[in-house]
């Protein structure tokens, strides 16, 4: 009995390190919301996640024979951000990412992820003039509570879409529930 309550105590063990193994993942595809053009403070609620608006205007394409969101700069002095935030811990897995064609060369992308008022990792990616998805890199792995996205200050277009978040269950509900899966082997142990 003493060997069983050893293993579930390192199965639990495992379970509270091993992150978002078996956690939800959401593709984001913008796809609920009529095309226009969103303000700084405006936001969007998809799968969970709120993406706030901030720094200048974004268009989003439904509507316009565009899919996904288009970070389209009005105010070439101001740099386009979205927010994207979930109330709880997740992880950022991917990206489709694409610069409109007629501008060429599209700009870095910055991704940067937050826990708390920390930044946690940056990853940056340069799109090219068709979709492909972009994978984190440096935010690989990272638990995370804020998400944000931008272009750098000068005039661009560039198109993002299926932005896949992974929520993270919460570190204590996991050890919450693996103390009483050992209390449950402890007492059957003593009625033993």
């Amino acid at each position: 009995m003493k060997h069983l309550a050893i293993g579930l105590s390192l199965v639990v063990l495992a379970s509270l390190c091993a992150g978002p193994v078996g956690a939800t993942c959401v593709t984001i595809d913008f796809d609920a919301y009529p095309g226009g053009y969103y303000n700084p403070g405006e936001t969007l609620n998809e799968d969970g996640f709120t993406i706030t608006v901030l720094g200048d205007q974004v268009l989003l394409g439904n509507g316009f024979g565009e899919t996904g969101i288009g970070v389209a700069q009005a105010n070439p002095s101001v740099s386009p951000l979205l927010r994207f935030e979930n109330g709880g811990l997740f992880q950022f897995a991917s990206f489709d990412l694409r610069n409109q064609p007629f501008y060429g060369q599209g700009l870095d992308m910055t991704v940067t992820g937050y826990l708390g008022a920390a930044v946690v990792a940056v990853d940056v990616f340069t799109p090219g003039n068709t979709y492909a998805t972009a994978s984190a890199s440096n935010l690989a792995g990272q638990t995370i509570d804020r998400l944000e996205i931008s272009l750098p200050v000068e005039d661009n277009f560039t198109n993002l879409d299926n932005v896949v978040v992974c929520e993270v269950p919460e570190p204590t509900t996991m050890a919450l529930l693996g103390a009483g899966a050992v209390g449950l082997v402890v007492k059957r142990r003593r009625m033993v």
